[in-house]
């Protein structure tokens, strides 16, 4: 299996928490060990008093605001400003930009003893969407197809244009059952340590459109669409940890990070399409399994009402790397689409989440 260089931060950061993790792992009876009396009834997140029964069962419901980051750059609409080919480029893939959308992060866990737990999550619902146009009344706008390739000094449907517009569409789904184990006290500083199983859904659509006045059978307008939509299903598991720092009785925050390694069912498939008063379609769909890798990172705060109730909030970043990104399989060099599939791309999303805790 072949292993991209973008993968290779994501294996070193997935092997240092491993060494890590191992380090840190404390013995089964030392979270038990470290539980220390007359810390008052606020502290169930924190070292427990021994007199305070432990509530089972927690929930976690939080609003999730993420952003990603602008796709790989790619020149796909230019001008001859002065008709002596000197080429402006008015648009480019990475024009497009993304706003904050919001999502839902729920998690349920059962407490297996004072020490371990495990730990249902989702998150997702986020639907990421960018557009960008430009126009000319001059129809002066070439396309990346009249720029590269085969269709080198125009394409119908796509060059001489008056529209030429991108966009792109995006969404991630992600699911995982983790176990966690509480490790000793050492003053106000306490490690948690994870270990599951992880599976995220990145699916999105890249769709190039094009009006070329005039250009069909007959002197109708003639229209171009070129459409890549790509699908991820990654399947792996993933270890980490947290660092929390019990600031007050009632005040608790944590530093985090997560790293996993999943085989990547990835698939893709291109639509070309120019409508001429007729239409002339071409499909290159396109499959592969593949190596992915995840870092997450994240700090958060946690403020308890009381013992079963709790205010939460932080900020976390994700980086995906071996991944099909729809915008990376348009073909820049044969200006058409290719029948393989480009699994090598990297994809950061970043954002706030706030919400509450309940434990019963």
């Amino acid at each position: 299996m072949i292993q991209t260089r973008s993968q290779m931060p994501v294996r070193c950061a997935f092997v240092a928490i491993l060494s890590a993790w191992i380090l840190a792992a404390p013995t089964a009876s030392s979270c038990a060990e470290s539980v220390e009396p007359g810390l008052g009834e606020f502290r169930t997140a924190g070292p427990l008093a021994q007199d305070i029964a432990i509530p089972a069962w927690y929930a976690q419901t939080e609003a999730l605001w993420l952003t990603r980051n602008r796709p790989n750059a790619q020149i796909f609409s230019a001008i001859d400003a002065t008709g002596l080919g000197d080429l402006i480029n008015v648009q480019d893939a990475r024009d497009l930009d993304f706003n904050y959308e919001p999502g839902v992060r729920l998690t349920i866990g059962r407490r297996l003893d004072a020490c371990n737990r495990l730990e249902l999550s989702y998150f997702g619902l986020q639907d990421f969407h960018s557009v960008r146009q430009v126009t000319d009344p001059n129809n002066g706008l070439i396309s990346v197809y009249g720029l590269n390739g085969p269709f080198l000094g125009g394409t119908t449907g796509f060059d001489s244009a008056s529209v030429h517009r991108l966009e792109y569409d995006s969404e991630l789904h992600n699911a995982e059952f983790n176990f966690r184990h509480r490790g000793a006290a050492a003053g106000p500083l306490e490690t948690d340590l994870l270990l599951g199983f992880r599976y995220l859904g990145l699916n999105e659509r890249f769709l190039f459109t094009s009006v070329q006045p005039g250009g069909g059978i007959g002197g109708v307008d003639a229209y171009g669409i070129s459409e890549n939509r790509s699908f991820n299903s990654l399947l792996g598991a993933q270890l980490g940890g947290e660092l929390l720092y019990h600031a007050t009785p009632r005040l608790d925050l944590t530093a985090r990070a997560n790293a996993g390694l999943f085989l990547n069912f990835a698939r893709q498939s291109s639509v070309f399409i120019q409508d001429l008063g007729n239409i002339v379609r071409a499909d290159y769909p396109a499959r592969k399994e593949c190596l992915a890798g995840l870092i997450q990172v994240g700090l958060a705060a946690q403020y308890r009402l009381g013992q079963h109730v709790a205010l939460r909030g932080g900020y976390d970043v994700i980086l995906l790397s071996g991944v099909a990104l729809a915008s990376s399989q348009f073909d820049r060099n044969s200006g058409y689409f290719g029948r393989s599939i480009d699994h090598s791309g990297t994809v950061v999303y970043h954002g706030p989440s706030a919400g509450l805790e309940i434990q019963w």
